[in-house]
């Protein structure tokens, strides 16, 4: 082993590393203050060029023998990888032309030739911006690489930690070694404890990732939020509901706080169920209660929302278990990820030239489950509490497990002590209405006829012509209008637009009550009077469209029938 070639090189790299780093999280000056020339062009050349005697000692050294050990073989290959992109940037990044040194006074310079050499240099700035952003995917290609390439260095310096012979080795050469060197085996020496740590919060991403899918969040982002006069009675209130009194033993508020089991919100179609859902499981007074509730233990509050018309991950058992699994973790890493997955758990295995795709591993449902078994069950992890949010518990569709047997088995969970406890949404469905509690069962479109009614006064109350009728006579209208809703969010959102319409138009009151009369009262009276609205001259596009997007959600492809539907469409849409 060489050790004055790895510790040199290793330093060349460390140096461009930081350099890299530095120069994409403050690119705040582009320009050198003395010259006007691009700084980085400089400082690249200088540290490509400081890698240059390392990987020619080293590729040398390997043409001679046909081998080398395992740090200098990390060393060249981590070396090559930072040439590689230094290389790359370097191409990227803009050329420049000198300018005049800014901090520097040119005798007899009026001030107009000052404003136009500072004009001068602000549009070679612009023009630069201009060249990054239009190669932004090469960018981000760079980014990539530069991850990986952080990655290869920590391992590569944990490797060379290890060996204490070569690393006795390059103490007993010290004597040979330049300034410059002594300096860069005290930088070594510092990164190897903080190496240690970064190889753990790789092997915990590396869990993290085998135990996600790519459209985890997709349907809680898809879920629109509240709005600002809707649902804070959830939170706010220990009472229960007016429409529950005599049915519901606990209020939503006190459940969080002290309660236990599984608590069921159920309601209409469009009732808000998911909005609802959406707003308790991120807002922070949600945790305070569960703080409370967890006592001197810990608590975790993970979620999953089911949808019917998402992949078979998204509305399956295993897509529920692996969201909450995943947010488990993702909160407590450094404590449980080793004990639930001791048989992945190895950060200090992997060689630094390994391809970043040879560490990917895909955790299979079997161990997925025997993680969730061990979160309730064993001793190891009793200090701490869970509390799930399951939303779209109807929308469950899964080859090896029945809606009814969902609903036993999140009931089971919630039985084994009280560490675990679950709220669920869902319609009103036998399967989980004959399963859980109905004293803690909250009908949502019972109890949402003031949220209506601030959503609908939010919406027109302001509006011009809506405040030229005689006060007495709006506020009715408003309270018909959310009586008229019978708790459906979505019912209130098209009959406003309705309404917004003949506001519009000036219309008066009684306009907007045939408005509201005429309005189909079901969703399915909704996609028919959508249907319906569309010109004759758009239907043939919309049929070919739909037809696409049923045959997506039947069959997760495109058949053969629908992409010529639309090839129809689009070759003779304006003739048929």
């Amino acid at each position: 082993m060489d050790p004055g070639t790895i510790i040199g090189t290793t330093s060349a790299v460390l140096g461009f590393v930081n350099f890299i780093w530095k120069a994409a999280s403050t690119a705040n000056e582009i320009y050198d203050s003395a010259t006007g020339s691009i700084d980085e062009h400089d400082r690249l050349r200088e540290l490509m060029t400081a890698l240059d005697p390392g990987i020619t000692r080293l590729t040398l050294r390997l043409s001679q023998s046909s081998q080398l050990s395992d740090e200098e073989e990390s060393t060249l290959n981590i070396a090559k990888l930072s040439k590689n992109i230094g290389t790359r940037l370097s191409a990227l990044l803009p050329k420049s032309q000198t300018l005049p040194a800014s901090g520097t006074a040119v005798v007899g310079q009026s001030v107009a030739d000052k404003a136009k050499t500072k004009a001068s240099k602000l549009l070679k700035t612009t023009k630069i911006a201009v060249i990054i952003l239009a190669k932004k995917k090469e960018y981000e290609g760079l980014r990539d690489e530069f991850n990986t390439c952080t990655l290869q260095l920590n391992t590569h310096l944990m490797l060379i930690s290890r060996y204490q012979q070569s690393y006795s080795i390059c103490l007993a050469s010290a004597q040979s070694l330049t300034k410059f060197q002594f300096k860069s085996l005290d930088r070594i020496r510092d990164s190897f404890e903080a190496s240690q740590l970064t190889l753990e919060a790789i092997n915990h991403q590396r869990i993290l990732k085998g135990i996600s899918f790519d459209s985890m969040m997709a349907r809680f982002g898809h879920i629109n939020e509240r709005d600002p006069h809707t649902f804070q009675w959830a939170l706010d209130s220990e009472k229960i509901p007016v429409s529950h009194v005599g049915s519901l033993s606990i209020s939503l508020r006190a459940w969080l706080k002290t309660g236990g089991g599984i608590f069921h919100i159920t309601g209409k179609p469009g009732s808000g169920k998911s909005t609802l859902m959406k707003f308790l499981a991120q807002h922070s007074t949600t945790k305070e209660l569960l703080k409370d509730w967890a006592g001197e233990g810990r608590f975790v509050l993970a979620s999953a929302f089911l949808w019917n018309a998402g992949t078979t991950e998204q509305k399956s058992f295993e897509g529920i278990m692996r969201s909450l699994l995943y947010t488990t973790l993702n909160e407590n890493r450094e404590d449980l990820i080793p004990k639930l997955f001791s048989k992945y758990w190895a950060p200090g295995d992997w060689a630094p030239w390994k391809p970043k795709e040879d560490m990917a591993i895909t955790i299979p449902r079997k161990e997925i489950k025997e993680a969730l078994r061990k979160l309730f069950a064993e001793k190891s992890v009793s200090g701490y509490h869970f509390c799930f949010f399951i939303d779209g518990a109807d929308e469950f569709q899964d080859a090896y497990m029945r809606k009814w047997q969902l609903a036993k088995l999140l009931k089971e969970w919630t039985e084994q002590g009280q560490r675990v406890k679950i709220c669920v949404s869902s319609r009103e469905e036998t399967p989980f209405t004959g399963c859980f509690p109905l004293d803690q069962r909250l009908q949502l479109h019972l109890t949402t006829l003031g949220d209506i009614r601030s959503n609908i006064h939010s919406s027109i109350g302001e509006h011009p012509h809506f405040k030229t009728i005689e006060p007495h006579l709006q506020e009715k209208f408003i309270n018909d209008f959310a009586c008229m809703a019978e708790g459906v969010f979505i019912w209130v959102k098209f009959a406003l637009d309705e309404v917004t319409e003949k506001l519009e138009c000036e219309q008066p009151i009684e306009e907007l009550y045939r408005a509201l009369e005429a309005f189909p009262t079901e969703l399915d009276g909704f996609y028919e009077r959508i249907v319906k609205s569309f010109r004759q001259s758009d239907k043939a596009e919309f049929l070919a469209i739909l037809n696409i997007m049923l045959a997506f959600i039947d069959e997760r492809k495109l058949t053969k029938t629908s992409i010529i539907g639309y090839k129809h469409y689009l070759f003779f849409g304006g003739c048929t």
